[in-house]
């Protein structure tokens, strides 16, 4: 009777601790479960918590790698801390010149960057002789503040200069589409909708831009990133046009390009540029759109609503398009496999001339390319300059080159502090 009382205790005090394990499984699973999907809205840009908690827990996710890294800080391409900078410690300050300066066109840039961490600078200035004419910067008006935050990861890109010397700069996503004077008060800004990725002037009463529709279930999928075609006047900023992507590609045939698969942003819709002049090939106000995700080139024609022609390659995930003469487009193809480690298939980018007369691509800029080892994955930017030469934009390396289709002429960087070098947000040749 009492080894039976004892088995009934021991019965009773085995299912209470496997009990207690159950319970504490579960509420590790459920905390876990709740980490990670707290991880999983934030990083698709969910608005439930306020942006302090956000980024809160954005850097206790980052926690491992950023041990790892700090350990290695060679397997980090970016300042872990900051990716606005890069890690780079050997890189000389300004311009590295392989060509006496004689042999350069007389162009001047628009830079931005980040002066400091808090700190937005953009800057008027030659190359490569480094004279500044004019800086422009964000946090002189108060007003500014309501809609941009100069602390967060946000670098304001690709700025614009009107002839009245107002800049014209992509916030990206929520911070909007903003345009300063040349004493840096706020003229205008639009929040609207998402603005990102290049500013393309037609004249001076229209501007061209990628917007994305805040709403993300407008086209069939449930999550579809919307990308679309704005202009603006940037007089004003009111908008002039706005169309879906989407609807464009189905409303002429293509719909085929909007299998996702496993992506929402299966468009990604990084140029828009403007035709300036007609020529026999387009008509002016046709627009060339780079659409990322599916490779593709399109010519757009906005007042019948057409696509006058459409070309998937040679280019890979390519970042630039532009009209060179009447005949020839250039395309900047960062030529990459796009997964979880993007990969490079020949181990560099490359710039695509297609002429539309013979149907044929060429690429006199490889073996450049190919010696300097210019790589820029998910950005890049090319124009042509006065003389002949090409500029490019290493975004995510920190450098920017003129070269020829035999050597480079100049690699310029700025130094950000002893371990680390800048980020370029985009910039502009002034060509005109």
């Amino acid at each position: 009777m009492f080894s039976t009382v004892l088995d009934l205790k021991e019965n009773f005090n085995m299912k209470n601790k496997l009990i207690k394990i159950f319970i504490r499984v579960y509420l590790v699973l459920m905390f876990t479960m709740l980490i990670a999907w707290s991880v999983w809205h934030v990083m698709y840009n969910g608005k439930l918590f306020p942006e302090s908690i956000s980024k809160g827990i954005i850097t206790f996710a980052s926690l491992p790698s950023n041990i790892y890294h700090t350990l290695n800080p060679t397997s980090a391409p970016y300042n872990i801390f900051d990716r606005r900078q890069i890690t780079d410690n050997s890189s000389k300050d300004g311009a590295t010149l392989f060509s006496d300066t004689n042999n350069f066109a007389s162009n001047l840039y628009l830079i931005s960057t980040f002066k400091t961490a808090n700190q937005v600078e953009i800057k008027l200035m030659n190359l490569p002789k480094g004279n500044l004419f004019k800086t422009w910067r964000l946090d002189q008006d108060e007003r500014i503040k309501k809609f941009y935050d100069p602390t967060s990861i946000t670098r304001p890109y690709h700025p614009l200069m009107l002839k009245d010397s107002s800049l014209v700069l992509n916030l990206e996503f929520e911070f909007g589409l903003i345009c300063i004077d040349k004493s840096n008060q706020m003229k205008w800004i639009d929040t609207n909708f998402w603005f990102h990725h290049s500013i393309e002037l037609e004249n001076d009463s229209t501007i061209w831009t990628s917007s994305r529709l805040k709403d993300l279930n407008i086209y069939k999928t449930k999550g579809f990133i919307n990308d679309a075609i704005c202009s603006i006047d940037p007089r004003n900023g009111k908008i002039k046009f706005n169309k879906s992507v989407a609807d464009i590609l189905v409303e002429n045939g293509y719909e085929y390009l909007l299998n996702l698969g496993y992506e929402d942003d299966g468009i990604h819709l990084n140029d828009v540029q403007p035709a300036i002049y007609s020529s026999n090939y387009w008509q002016k106000g046709d627009l060339l759109l780079s659409l990322r995700h599916k490779n593709p080139i399109a010519l757009y024609r906005p007042s019948t609503n057409k696509i006058i022609w459409l070309r998937s390659g040679p280019w890979i995930a390519q970042h630039d398009c532009d009209f060179v003469d009447g005949k020839i487009i250039m395309v900047f193809g960062n030529d990459i496999i796009r997964q979880k480690t993007d990969t490079l298939i020949n181990g560099h980018n490359d710039i695509y001339f297609y002429d539309f007369e013979k149907n044929e691509i060429s690429k006199p800029y490889t073996k450049v390319m190919k010696q300097l080892g210019i790589k820029t994955k998910t950005q890049g930017r090319c124009d042509l300059l006065k003389n002949g030469d090409l500029f490019i934009d290493e975004s995510e390396n920190g450098k920017l080159y003129i070269l020829n289709k035999d050597s480079v002429k100049m690699i310029y960087t700025e130094r950000y502090d002893k371990n680390h070098i800048k980020m370029f947000n985009w910039v502009r040749p002034i060509l005109n």
